[in-house]
């Protein structure tokens, strides 16, 4: 009996060995090649990274001890001296094979690459008929052609009859659900926001019983990007469109909203990472004072003219002291206001009035590589910081130095910032060697800023901002060294994150929070919240730790990915609040609040999602050049020259749609197949993706004529 018990285990360790040498094998073959026939399936090619491989490996052995246990205990151990027994443990591992994909695909986050797992199957089962050989030529001592002969024989008679058994075909139907699932979730949206809906849910249970419900019932707005409370009115807050719409609400008793603000006309497009972007209300804002008090700051992309391809950067100052919309518009004065590239990323765009009454904008590097490391050149990759109220002497004194193609006016540059009186230096800086901060803030008690800074292809990080930082962008991202080396002129102090985390397949964009110091909810006093704008996770982390490590996941937003949270705030009273977009087609954004659970607050929550307005019409046609610039600009640019701001990431050559040698030399077809089923298709690189279920038929047309059209607007 012991002696049976050890021969089970010994055949299952020797069947998980083939696993794993199998997914090794398919993982370099895979990395290399296409498997899938794309005649048979068009998919997306997915490299698998060591860390993917680890974690498959873990998910695979787990899987792969229970089914061959069970496979045991019904059939007996697997001797491999007998065919039929070991068709029915290749079709056991073939179970065991896909319920490990559909765990995989559902409830991780690991990349989803379906030719590493077909090609992981093709090599188990040549390794398990590999096996079998060597057994059954050591066993019988016979030939080793004989042994070839006979093997085949009795497998081939045994798959055919096992394949065409009733459960046989049920395993191979189950075991392609995962291809025609895959297939679906690449082209078609509504089964892609069901998916994604579901690998959310099914993390649900490492939440910490936080819920976020509607801080203003029965009030939306269109796409919010960020709340201030008044500084002399407690019941006040402003809310801030991203389309460039300023609102204030009575927080207290909410009733209507009022229009506050109306400079839409000045944002123009709303696309990419554009819009109005952060503000912030004077420290001693009162409206019944006016004069400088009822000061907003506001910054905002100005995308007017889209024709011409020309955007800007733009903080400004608005008087709401005036007593109309119209006269508030009128009173806007830029103070600092820069040209960017039409790509629209990478804007950064928070501000914020810190205890030391200074302004601090944290600026993106707007897709511009000639900025990186650089403090003489745009103001751009940092955080600033200026003295709006020109307060001179020896607190501040007037700029000295203009940034190249920029205009600034209207503030003092504070004395004791980094780099006041560094020759040729622009003393706005305060840090530098940032990609995208998007959303600072101060922590009431230490006074530090933290800081979300949205990264490229792997990492996003949370940084606290020091005098005269340099956090390490480009060279380093997260503690990765990147493309580029340390500069040899090296300007500040070097700094790495406090904390990072790697892109996974639904967390990869960082909203920076607060760290929260009210006693309201006790339970996060002295945590720093921050949040994840694809995932909509909302996070906290001890903010007074040595060392930031484990965050723990306090609840999710409903509404994700580029629909999903934008800001943080505390409230006067204590209240955590948070802005999510929603659709940019309607008013369907909402200010939120984080509350711990209860019957009173699900019931809420419910009550709230039942009267959710009705969906956007998916169907409403959009013009091709928001398309182009949506799905496509990151990598080609938004002039179609190949020179978008991903491109130091890719391993391809971009075309120069703008050369009209090159378009024209192909015909529509060609260009058809390559936009739909990806560049494979036409033999071209895989790293152009196909946009099958994304883009219609009519939308693709509309596409390529964009295409033919750049050769025009060069």
């Amino acid at each position: 009996m012991k002696k049976d018990y050890l021969k089970n285990i010994l055949f299952v360790v020797i069947q998980l060995f083939l696993l794993i040498c199998a997914l090794y094998l398919g993982k370099e073959w895979s990395n290399g090649y296409n498997i899938i026939p794309k005649f048979l399936f068009t998919l997306p090619s997915v490299t698998v990274a060591d860390t993917t491989f680890l974690g498959v490996i873990k998910i695979f052995i787990v899987f792969g001890v229970i089914f061959y246990s069970l496979s045991a205990l019904k059939f007996g151990p697997v001797n491999f001296s007998n065919p039929r027994r070991t068709i029915q443990e290749l079709f056991t591992t073939l179970l065991a094979f896909t319920f490990c994909t559909l765990y995989i695909f559902f409830a991780t986050d690991l990349p989803f690459s379906p030719d590493f797992f077909a090609g992981t199957g093709l090599v188990y089962f040549g390794l398990l008929v590999f096996t079998q050989f060597v057994f059954e030529f050591l066993g019988k001592k016979t030939s080793a052609v004989k042994s070839a002969l006979l093997l085949m024989k009795g497998l081939g008679l045994n798959l055919i009859r096992t394949t065409f058994s009733i459960g046989g075909i049920l395993v191979i139907i189950f075991a392609m659900s995962p291809l025609i699932l895959m297939k679906a979730y690449t082209s078609n949206r509504d089964v892609a926001n069901v998916v994604t809906q579901i690998r959310l849910a099914l993390n649900q249970e490492s939440y910490e019983g936080w819920l976020l419900v509607n801080a203003l019932p029965d009030m939306t707005f269109r796409q919010p990007i960020m709340a201030q409370f008044s500084p002399d009115n407690n019941s006040i807050i402003y809310i801030l469109e991203r389309h460039g719409r300023l609102y204030k609400v009575n927080y207290d008793v909410a009733g209507e909203k009022t229009l506050v603000l109306d400079f839409s006309n000045r944002v123009g497009e709303v696309e990419m990472e554009n819009g109005a972007l952060g503000f912030d209300l004077h420290p001693q804002f009162d409206l019944e004072k006016s004069g400088h008090n009822a000061y907003v700051y506001i910054f905002y992309t100005d995308y007017t003219d889209v024709a011409g391809g020309d955007q800007t950067n733009r903080l400004s100052r608005f008087n709401l002291a005036d007593n109309t919309p119209e006269e508030r518009l009128s009173s806007e004065y830029p103070l600092i206001e820069f040209k960017r590239l039409n790509d629209g990323y990478h804007n950064g765009g928070s501000v914020e009035f810190g205890p030391d009454g200074f302004l601090y904008i944290a600026l993106g590097e707007s897709s511009n590589s000639k900025s990186h490391q650089k403090i003489d050149y745009k103001l751009h990759g940092g955080i600033l910081r200026i003295d709006v109220d020109q307060q001179g002497g020896d607190i501040s004194h007037p700029i000295v130095r203009q940034a190249e193609d920029t205009l600034s006016q209207g503030y003092f540059i504070p004395s004791d910032n980094p780099f006041a009186g560094q020759e040729n230096a622009l003393e706005e800086f305060w840090a530098l060697g940032l990609r995208n901060p998007f959303r600072i803030s101060f922590d009431p008690k230490t006074e530090k800023i933290w800081a979300g800074d949205v990264g490229s292809t792997k990492f996003e990080e949370i940084n606290i901002i020091e005098k005269g930082g340099n956090y390490q962008f480009p060279y380093v991202e997260g503690v990765t060294p990147g493309k580029t080396g340390k500069p040899e002129n090296f300007i500040g102090q070097e700094k790495g994150p406090a904390y990072f985390y790697g892109h996974t397949a639904y967390e990869r964009s960082i909203i920076g929070g607060i760290v929260y110091r009210d006693g309201k909810n006790s339970e996060l006093t002295g945590k720093y919240l921050y949040m994840d704008n694809y995932s909509g996770r909302i996070y906290s982390l001890a903010a007074d730790a040595p060392v930031l490590a484990d965050p723990i996941t306090l609840t999710r937003s409903e509404q994700v990915a580029q629909r999903g949270v934008t800001s943080m705030i505390s409230a006067p009273n204590g209240d955590i609040l948070l802005t999510t977009l929603g659709r940019a087609e309607d008013q369907s954004g909402r200010l939120m609040k984080l509350t711990p659970s209860s019957q009173m607050a699900m019931a809420a929550l419910e009550k709230q999602q039942a009267e959710q307005p009705p969906q956007a019409d998916e169907t409403a046609r959009i013009a091709p050049i928001k398309l182009y610039n949506v799905h496509c600009a990151r990598c080609h640019g938004t002039g179609g020259m190949g020179d978008g701001p991903d491109k130091e990431y890719l391993e391809s050559l971009l075309p120069d749609f703008t050369n009209g040698e090159f378009i024209d030399a192909r015909s529509d077809a060609f260009w058809f197949n390559v936009i739909k089923n990806g560049g494979e298709a036409e033999s071209l690189s895989y790293e152009m993706p196909l946009w099958e279920g994304i883009l219609d038929d009519k939308e693709i047309q509309e596409m390529i004529q964009l295409l033919r059209n750049f050769k025009e607007r060069k």
